[in-house]
């Protein structure tokens, strides 16, 4: 299981240290959470490396071909100095969804 996650403790402004979180079942009752986060708040893209201030929602696309591989990640992103920035103008949301390759 993928997660957007915040740190514990109310750490604000320092949210982008976490972002992500990964855990596993092999039955669906007893779950294994992993220390560390599976991605950042960095990505690279081929114009270069990008913080988004929050990386949300994930979402991974597997090869329809055998519906095991993962090819990519999406993600909902947003750019600015707070998570919060994207929800200063009323009724504009400032965020968009990415696709990061899985390699």
């Amino acid at each position: 299981m993928l997660a957007h996650v915040y740190p514990a403790g109310g750490a604000m402004p320092h949210y982008w240290d976490r972002v992500s979180g990964f855990a596993y079942s092999l039955d669906g009752f007893h779950w294994t959470q992993f220390p560390w986060q599976p991605y950042t708040n960095v990505v690279e893209h081929t114009t270069g490396s990008i913080a988004y201030t929050t990386r949300e929602r994930p979402k991974i696309y597997f090869n329809p071909a055998d519906g095991v591989t993962p090819l990519a990640l999406f993600n909902g992103v947003a750019r600015g100095t707070n998570c919060w920035d994207c929800k200063l103008q009323c009724g504009v949301d400032w965020t968009f969804n990415i696709a990061v390759p899985i390699m």
